[in-house]
């Protein structure tokens, strides 16, 4: 005996709606999961048969009328349409169930399940027609994916204790948002997927999203173009981005299914497809990071940065990009991150200042990115970072050595020795190293460049800053005035080579204090660069300097004088190890005594 589906149907959903009157929301969920499981196979049926023969039944379907769709099975005798609608009967009525019971998490995930399960039997279904229908077919059903997930993302906003579209820090997330907003990213993903396809069938492949996501950029496939002509190159490619025109049948045919004013805008050109899955991405960015998922959220904002540098949006480019790259330097992902700064020295060459583009040279030469990057692009950067340098826009900033430089700053052994302290108010260790007044100390700096040649640097010092100053400008992160005590200088030129450079800065100590080693300056042409030991991690290298016992001595011969003679007074002086550069005799004598200067000629009288 056949298996008779509507009678099944019928009994099935019985036992369901006496599980709803029970208050048993569970038990009645599950028996519209196994409805639908026995559903026969679905026939889809054709557009103007949804708008006419099954009117009726469409309608009850979607609003998951119980009453008219029960009443329409039982005088059915064609099952084959009927499987089409009834699983969007059991969609309607499961929703139902979910909202009732305020069960988020489950409602979308029940809604992704519809979803796809939709799509993937309209695309089968449209596979089977004929070639030149299917192209519109699949608009349609893309197109209809992209909506309802649209839907329920604007439907969701309601739900959400934040804003979807706003870039405002959400400081805590309850667990049943957090479950939510997985599953939102799981459909929206999907949806942007289709909206990708809907994009190629209505504007072809050479759209910006497809040459964003697909294959290598076509920019990197031209020639490196030198700093200095970079002017005329960029004159040259303004205007180089056109857009597209769809389709005009097919986008007729669409714009008559009811499309949501946010699709129909799709429609217009290809810009505003762009930007409506700018828009799309920029919610699931967005939505990652606030599970915590922040490869994800970099990975689309790189394909956005890809899409912005096509379009010649070369500033939102680089927004976008900056993040991935922080996140990159935070990872282990060297040759990624070498990628992403290529990406983004890119943009920052057409459109930025140099002093921005300056900063991202300096990074493309660090150790973990110059090793991940081919050596010919690496010798590529090197003349362009030569030529921003000279350049007069770069004069007055201040960038960061370490990613061009890595320093490493030592004070050789002194006469006192070398005590090591623990700082509560610094919270980091402090090494003082004991000299006296008048020792002569060293500073050793230890450079290492990552540069494929060597360099000539016009001026390299190194500060000290009292102790004192030094705790104040801790306490006040650094928004203190930088009053240097000391500077230790190298004069004259001093030319960097690739891998270690040691140099020698001696000191000679004629001051008693404790003086801390805060930051290295280094000038290169019109560009400066400082490392600033005061927020490193390091411990703070002090020179402890004490007063020292004088050596010097002063000797008066003879001590007594013969009353009424005139006589001569010798005096010696001795500077024993200490170093006399001038100074001032004075004498003074007791009552009856007179002092006269050497060459006095003396009077008898």
């Amino acid at each position: 005996e056949s298996f008779d589906w509507c009678r099944y149907f019928l009994v099935k959903e019985s036992l369901a709606l006496t599980y709803e009157q029970l208050q048993l929301p569970l038990e009645a969920l599950q028996e519209y999961e196994e409805l639908e499981a026995k559903l026969p196979t679905i026939a889809w049926p054709d557009e103007n048969e949804l708008a006419e023969k099954y009117q009726q039944l469409s309608h009850a379907s979607v609003m998951g009328d119980t009453t008219v769709f029960r009443e329409i099975v039982r005088s059915t005798e064609e099952i084959g349409h009927l499987s089409y609608f009834s699983l969007r009967y059991l969609f309607a009525r499961q929703s139902r169930l979910l909202f009732h019971q305020r069960e988020p998490v489950l409602l979308i995930d029940r809604f992704a399940k519809y979803v796809r399960k939709v799509y993937f039997l309209r695309s089968a279904q449209c596979e089977n027609t004929k070639k030149e229908l299917r192209q519109a077919g699949m608009a349609k059903i893309e197109a209809w994916v992209v909506g309802a997930c649209w839907d329920l993302k604007s439907a969701s906003e309601s739900f959400f204790s934040f804003d979807l579209n706003s870039e405002n820090d959400v400081s805590q997330l309850g667990d049943e948002e957090k479950e939510s907003i997985c599953s939102l990213i799981d459909i929206l993903n999907f949806s942007r997927m289709r909206l990708c396809r809907l994009g190629n069938i209505i504007y072809t492949k050479n759209n910006a999203v497809h040459q964003a996501l697909c294959g290598r950029p076509k920019d990197t496939s031209i020639p490196w173009v030198p700093w200095r002509d970079l002017p005329k190159i960029a004159a040259q490619n303004n205007g180089k981005y056109v857009e597209l025109k769809g389709k005009g049948e097919m986008i007729n045919d669409l714009s008559q299914d009811g499309l949501t004013p946010w699709l129909q805008r799709v429609l217009l050109s290809s810009r505003e497809y762009e930007n409506a899955y700018i828009e799309l991405s920029t919610v699931i960015i967005r939505l990652n990071k606030l599970v915590g998922r922040f490869r994800c959220a970099a990975r689309l904002s790189a394909e956005q940065a890809e899409c912005y540098i096509i379009r010649g949006e070369f500033d939102k480019a680089t927004h976008m990009l900056l993040p991935t790259i922080d996140l990159c330097q935070s990872e282990t992902w060297d040759t990624l991150l070498s990628w992403r700064l290529f990406r983004l020295i890119y943009c920052q060459r057409l459109s930025g200042s140099p002093a921005e583009y300056l900063r991202s040279l300096t990074s493309c030469f660090s150790p973990r990115s110059a090793s991940a990057m081919p050596s010919k692009l690496v010798n590529i950067l090197i003349g362009d970072l030569e030529a921003v340098v000279k350049c007069l826009d770069v004069a007055g900033h201040t960038w960061g050595l370490s990613p061009l430089l890595e320093t490493r700053i030592k004070i050789n052994p002194t006469e006192g020795g070398e005590i090591v302290e623990s700082s509560n108010i610094l919270r980091k260790k402090v090494i003082k190293n004991v000299c006296y007044v008048g020792d002569e100390v060293t500073t050793e700096l230890d450079l290492y460049s990552g540069l494929p040649r060597a360099i000539t640097v016009d001026e390299m010092k190194v500060n000290l800053m009292t102790f004192e100053d030094f705790v104040r400008k801790h306490k006040s992160n650094n928004s203190v005035e930088n009053n240097t005590a000391c500077t230790l200088d190298i004069g004259g030129s001093i030319c960097i080579q690739p891998g270690k450079n040691t140099f020698k800065l001696p000191w000679t100590v004629m001051t008693v204090g404790q003086y801390v080693i805060t930051s290295l300056e280094i000038k290169w042409n019109n560009a400066s660069f400082m490392e600033d030991y005061c927020i490193s991690n390091h411990p703070a290298l002090c020179y402890d300097v004490l007063p020292n016992e004088p050596t010097q001595s002063i000797e008066l011969n003879p001590i007594f004088l013969i009353p009424g003679h005139v006589q001569n007074v010798r005096l010696f002086f001795h500077a024993g190890s200490d170093v006399v550069c001038g100074g001032k005799v004075e004498l003074f004598c007791s009552k009856g005594l007179k002092v006269l200067e050497p060459g006095t000629e003396v009077d008898d009288g």
